[in-house]
């Protein structure tokens, strides 16, 4: 997979920025004359094709927040330490939502690990 460095801006201001196809394409150094055709032709390439999937994977990625990110998002509620957008304290109401959301995470967590699966035997002899 070969892709030149302005092909490779081009897929970041296109995937990231999220620029028309035209704006990407000049804004990664291309000529202007030309640009809608140039865009349209750069994403016919299959290197550009393939480097764009690594891009937007990585975006989506990025987008996607994990668990140990939403964990730690309900203890600073529970906490008091997360602050609302007017950068008020969370209400009591929502300390405790949060202190629930997070036990039965946890709780979900636990039971994977406990290893306390029921064994039945049953005995053909």
């Amino acid at each position: 997979m070969k892709i030149s460095e302005k092909q490779k801006a081009f897929v970041l201001y296109l995937c990231k920025d999220n620029l028309s196809q035209t704006d990407a394409y000049i804004k990664a150094g291309y000529s202007p004359k030309g640009a809608r055709a140039g865009a349209a032709r750069l994403l016919t390439n299959v290197s550009v094709q393939e480097y764009m999937k690594k891009v937007m994977k990585k975006v989506e990625d990025k987008k996607i927040a994990d668990i140990k990110e939403v964990m730690e998002f309900y203890t600073k509620v529970m906490r008091g330490t997360e602050k609302d957008q007017f950068g008020l304290d969370a209400a009591l109401r929502d300390r405790l939502d949060a202190s629930k959301e997070l036990v039965k995470r946890l709780e979900k967590i636990d039971d994977k690990n406990t290893g306390d699966e029921k064994v039945i035997i049953i005995n053909d002899i």
